[in-house]
Protein backbone atom coordinates (compact mmCIF):
# COMPACT_ATOMS: atom_id res chain seq x y z
CA UNK A 1 0.00 0.00 0.00
CA UNK A 2 2.95 2.32 0.11
CA UNK A 3 5.30 2.42 -3.17
CA UNK A 4 8.61 1.37 -1.33
CA UNK A 5 10.47 1.46 -5.16
CA UNK A 6 11.51 4.55 -4.56
CA UNK A 7 14.05 3.76 -1.21
CA UNK A 8 15.86 0.83 -3.66
CA UNK A 9 18.29 3.43 -5.09
CA UNK A 10 18.43 4.89 -1.37
CA UNK A 11 19.56 1.79 -0.08
CA UNK A 12 21.82 1.19 -2.62
CA UNK A 13 23.41 4.54 -2.32
CA UNK A 14 23.98 4.14 1.11
CA UNK A 15 25.55 0.61 1.23
CA UNK A 16 27.66 1.57 -2.03
CA UNK A 17 29.08 4.95 -0.11
CA UNK A 18 29.97 2.72 3.10
CA UNK A 19 31.39 -0.07 1.88
CA UNK A 20 32.64 1.25 -1.57
CA UNK A 21 31.13 -1.38 -3.50
CA UNK A 22 28.81 -1.13 -6.07
CA UNK A 23 25.52 -2.25 -4.73
CA UNK A 24 22.04 -3.28 -6.11
CA UNK A 25 18.57 -3.96 -4.34
CA UNK A 26 16.20 -6.68 -5.53
CA UNK A 27 13.03 -5.53 -3.79
CA UNK A 28 12.31 -3.88 -0.76
CA UNK A 29 8.65 -4.28 0.71
CA UNK A 30 6.73 -2.83 4.08
CA UNK A 31 4.19 -5.20 5.92
CA UNK A 32 1.89 -4.24 8.17
CA UNK A 33 0.29 -7.27 9.27
CA UNK A 34 1.17 -9.52 11.13
CA UNK A 35 3.57 -7.46 12.35
CA UNK A 36 5.70 -4.01 10.76
CA UNK A 37 8.14 -4.78 9.23
CA UNK A 38 10.51 -3.60 5.97
CA UNK A 39 11.96 -6.77 4.26
CA UNK A 40 14.41 -6.27 1.38
CA UNK A 41 15.67 -9.03 -0.70
CA UNK A 42 18.27 -10.05 -3.16
CA UNK A 43 20.98 -6.93 -1.57
CA UNK A 44 24.29 -7.51 -3.06
CA UNK A 45 27.66 -5.23 -2.81
CA UNK A 46 30.84 -5.95 -4.85
CA UNK A 47 30.82 -9.14 -6.69
CA UNK A 48 31.93 -13.12 -6.08
CA UNK A 49 35.78 -11.99 -5.93
CA UNK A 50 34.91 -9.15 -2.64
CA UNK A 51 31.53 -8.10 -1.48
CA UNK A 52 28.46 -10.09 -0.19
CA UNK A 53 25.10 -10.33 -0.85
CA UNK A 54 22.06 -10.96 1.71
CA UNK A 55 19.40 -12.95 0.04
CA UNK A 56 16.69 -11.62 2.82
CA UNK A 57 16.91 -8.83 5.20
CA UNK A 58 14.20 -8.32 7.93
CA UNK A 59 13.92 -5.21 9.72
CA UNK A 60 11.18 -5.24 12.77
CA UNK A 61 9.49 -1.72 13.22
CA UNK A 62 8.06 -0.38 16.35
CA UNK A 63 5.39 1.85 14.92
CA UNK A 64 5.05 4.72 17.94
CA UNK A 65 8.70 5.55 17.26
CA UNK A 66 7.44 6.07 14.01
CA UNK A 67 5.03 8.49 14.93
CA UNK A 68 7.55 10.77 17.16
CA UNK A 69 10.12 10.90 13.97
CA UNK A 70 12.13 8.01 14.89
CA UNK A 71 13.24 4.88 13.85
CA UNK A 72 13.37 1.93 15.52
CA UNK A 73 14.33 -1.34 14.54
CA UNK A 74 13.95 -4.02 17.44
CA UNK A 75 15.38 -6.90 15.51
CA UNK A 76 17.39 -6.81 12.47
CA UNK A 77 17.31 -10.56 10.77
CA UNK A 78 20.01 -11.59 7.98
CA UNK A 79 18.91 -14.74 6.17
CA UNK A 80 21.59 -16.28 3.75
CA UNK A 81 24.56 -13.81 4.24
CA UNK A 82 27.33 -14.27 1.85
CA UNK A 83 30.66 -12.76 2.12
CA UNK A 84 33.33 -13.16 -0.65
CA UNK A 85 36.78 -12.83 -0.29
CA UNK A 86 39.31 -12.61 -2.71
CA UNK A 87 42.40 -15.14 -2.81
CA UNK A 88 45.03 -12.79 -1.76
CA UNK A 89 42.66 -11.57 1.37
CA UNK A 90 45.61 -11.48 3.59
CA UNK A 91 46.87 -9.18 1.60
CA UNK A 92 43.82 -6.85 2.10
CA UNK A 93 42.85 -7.13 5.74
CA UNK A 94 43.13 -3.69 6.77
CA UNK A 95 40.59 -1.75 4.67
CA UNK A 96 40.04 2.00 4.86
CA UNK A 97 37.28 3.50 6.21
CA UNK A 98 34.07 3.65 4.57
CA UNK A 99 33.10 7.10 3.21
CA UNK A 100 30.75 8.64 5.75
CA UNK A 101 27.14 8.88 4.05
CA UNK A 102 25.66 12.28 4.38
CA UNK A 103 23.77 13.13 7.31
CA UNK A 104 24.52 9.91 8.69
CA UNK A 105 25.92 9.61 12.32
CA UNK A 106 28.87 7.99 13.38
CA UNK A 107 28.44 4.33 14.61
CA UNK A 108 29.23 5.05 18.42
CA UNK A 109 26.37 7.54 18.14
CA UNK A 110 24.13 5.95 16.12
CA UNK A 111 21.14 4.45 19.19
CA UNK A 112 21.75 7.74 20.83
CA UNK A 113 21.32 10.99 18.43
CA UNK A 114 19.71 10.39 15.17
CA UNK A 115 16.53 8.68 16.28
CA UNK A 116 17.70 5.49 14.89
CA UNK A 117 17.92 2.07 17.42
CA UNK A 118 18.96 -1.21 16.25
CA UNK A 119 18.30 -3.41 18.59
CA UNK A 120 19.49 -7.12 18.17
CA UNK A 121 20.96 -8.65 15.21
CA UNK A 122 20.70 -12.21 13.86
CA UNK A 123 22.54 -13.55 11.06
CA UNK A 124 20.98 -17.60 11.15
CA UNK A 125 22.98 -18.72 8.34
CA UNK A 126 26.27 -16.85 7.16
CA UNK A 127 28.78 -18.08 4.90
CA UNK A 128 32.38 -16.90 4.39
CA UNK A 129 33.57 -17.71 0.23
CA UNK A 130 36.90 -17.88 -1.32
CA UNK A 131 36.35 -18.49 -4.52
CA UNK A 132 33.66 -21.56 -4.73
CA UNK A 133 35.47 -22.66 -1.37
CA UNK A 134 34.06 -22.02 2.15
CA UNK A 135 36.23 -20.41 3.90
CA UNK A 136 33.73 -20.66 7.41
CA UNK A 137 30.17 -20.69 8.06
CA UNK A 138 28.05 -20.42 10.93
CA UNK A 139 25.63 -18.24 13.15
CA UNK A 140 26.01 -14.92 14.75
CA UNK A 141 23.69 -12.55 17.53
CA UNK A 142 24.94 -9.07 18.81
CA UNK A 143 21.81 -7.52 21.33
CA UNK A 144 21.95 -3.65 21.09
CA UNK A 145 23.72 -3.99 17.68
CA UNK A 146 24.61 -0.37 17.79
CA UNK A 147 24.50 0.78 21.55
CA UNK A 148 28.16 1.46 23.25
CA UNK A 149 28.24 -2.19 24.50
CA UNK A 150 27.04 -4.89 22.26
CA UNK A 151 26.76 -8.63 23.43
CA UNK A 152 27.63 -10.75 20.79
CA UNK A 153 27.64 -14.83 20.37
CA UNK A 154 28.30 -16.93 17.49
CA UNK A 155 29.70 -20.11 16.18
CA UNK A 156 31.50 -21.39 13.11
CA UNK A 157 33.07 -23.71 11.42
CA UNK A 158 35.86 -23.00 9.69
CA UNK A 159 37.23 -25.35 6.90
CA UNK A 160 39.58 -22.42 5.30
CA UNK A 161 41.88 -23.00 8.26
CA UNK A 162 41.85 -27.01 8.39
CA UNK A 163 39.03 -29.88 7.82
CA UNK A 164 38.30 -29.58 11.82
CA UNK A 165 38.47 -25.99 12.74
CA UNK A 166 35.65 -24.90 14.75
CA UNK A 167 34.93 -21.24 16.56
CA UNK A 168 32.91 -20.27 19.15
CA UNK A 169 32.55 -16.46 20.35
CA UNK A 170 30.76 -14.49 23.07
CA UNK A 171 31.63 -11.01 24.31
CA UNK A 172 31.07 -7.74 24.49
CA UNK A 173 31.94 -5.15 21.56
CA UNK A 174 32.44 -1.71 23.12
CA UNK A 175 32.71 1.48 21.43
CA UNK A 176 34.41 4.73 22.96
CA UNK A 177 35.06 7.84 21.12
CA UNK A 178 34.96 6.24 17.72
CA UNK A 179 37.11 3.45 18.84
CA UNK A 180 35.85 -0.67 19.12
CA UNK A 181 37.26 -3.51 20.52
CA UNK A 182 36.37 -6.54 21.26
Amino acid sequence: FLGMSGYRAELATRVQSATGLPCTVGSISLHLIPRPEVVVEKLQAGDATLGFKVAKATASLHLTALLHGQLEIPTLVLDGLEGYLPEDWHEHAVAPAPAKVKGQADTAESNDDTGLHVGAVSVPNWVLKQGDAVFASGSLHADDALGPKAAITGDAILPGLSANAKASLSGTLTRTDGITSI
